[in-house]
């Protein structure tokens, strides 16, 4: 039988990222990071002006209070810095540390060979495509 939900895609797309999610996590697993503390410092080396956590939860398709668990094992860490904001001061803005920026730089290239052995037999054209069609999706269901 053809049935409409025989056409989902949901599991794959969940079983995919959960498996590349664990896959990176065994590789920075020896740099004590997890997957979401090297999103955050990705995310934080591209702000030269600094980022609020409310900014910083949007970009991560988290919500606050997780993002603030994880800044609050990053700061005692030490690979994030928390400023006033000095427009607002009800908000702080966070910044990736120099130890941050050199722990990123230290691991990018264990995360482009996690990426490459993802993409292994995969074209750039079915990589573009693969993007369109999730964002596609991603757009429909706004």
């Amino acid at each position: 039988m053809n049935h409409p939900i025989d056409r989902s895609i949901g599991p794959y797309i969940h079983r995919t990222d959960l498996r590349l999610s664990a896959f990176l996590q065994k590789r920075i697993q020896p740099y004590e990071l997890t997957t979401e503390q090297w999103r955050v410092l990705s995310h934080l080396s591209e702000q030269e002006a600094g980022i609020t956590q409310k900014e910083l939860a949007h970009k991560l398709y988290k919500d606050q209070t997780s993002v603030a668990r994880i800044l609050d094992k990053m700061l005692k860490k030490e690979l994030i810095e928390r400023h006033c904001h000095p427009e607002d001061g009800r908000a702080c803005l966070l910044f990736i540390s120099e130890k941050g920026r050199l722990l990123r730089e230290g691991l990018i290239p264990v995360v482009v060979e996690v990426l490459d052995q993802s993409l292994k037999g995969i074209t750039d054209e079915e990589v573009h495509e693969l993007k369109r069609i999730l964002d596609k999706i991603y757009q429909n269901l706004e």
